[in-house]
């Protein structure tokens, strides 16, 4: 007959075991998945019940009603809160997500400056933190923005015969200009019916740079026809 401390070794090597085929399970799934995320969704959604049935049979198994009842019950209660645990623990594990990366996850640019056990913090430019759940990145694509891809605040002034009345013209040319970062505030200003100025932000000086360029080939454009 098992003694409570063997019965309790084997409970925990069963759970940690069950974890990391689960996680192997969804990686090889999510190499396979493109395309059908949709499919993903359901098979992973039904993988975790299985976990968490899994789970509460070792604990119904060892004899341990009572901790099987409460499990039950937090499932139901912080069941979200326990899914996102388990994914901050793998992106810790996998390294995915780390300090210090430029990160962009949907509407949301920023640097990861804390990794939670339930959520991201995320410290977008302007200084604001933002803490998204674990969960929220899983199910959207996030991009790692290469350090070196500084952000640059430029102002230019443009001088080109009858500018100012282009203005609704560059603005909608502004929004569709992909070196131009869109969630930050865009200015075209008049300075005379010659001269707009312009503030913009983009990744590098390089690139403020070609935003002129294809501003001016722009206008030129206008002017010919």
């Amino acid at each position: 007959m098992m003694t409570y401390t063997e019965i309790n070794l084997q409970t925990f090597a069963g759970v940690i075991i069950g974890l990391l085929l689960i996680y192997w399970i969804l990686k090889m799934l999510r190499k396979t998945a493109i395309g059908h995320l949709a499919l993903f969704t359901a098979i992973e959604a039904f993988i975790w019940l299985l976990v968490t049935f899994f789970i509460l049979f070792i604990f119904f198994a060892a004899g341990f009603l009572l901790t099987a009842v409460l499990l039950i019950i937090a499932v139901f209660l912080f069941g979200k809160t326990i899914k996102n645990i388990f994914y901050g623990l793998f992106y810790k594990i996998t390294s995915k997500l780390r300090k210090g990366m430029q990160v962009k996850v949907g509407d949301i640019q920023g640097e990861i400056t804390d990794l939670g056990v339930a959520t991201v913090e995320i410290t977008d430019d302007f200084q604001n933190k933002i803490y998204i759940p674990y969960d929220v990145i899983q199910e959207q694509v996030f991009t790692d923005v290469p350090r070196h891809r500084h952000i640059v605040k430029s102002q230019e002034i443009i001088s080109f015969p009858g500018v100012a009345k282009l203005i609704p013209e560059i603005t909608e040319w502004i929004h569709q200009n992909p070196y131009i970062i869109q969630n930050y505030p865009v200015k075209v200003l008049p300075k005379s019916a010659d001269t707009v100025m312009l503030e913009y932000y983009t990744f590098g000086e390089d690139t403020a740079r070609q935003v002129i360029n294809d501003l001016l080939t722009f206008l030129n454009n206008k002017s010919d026809d």
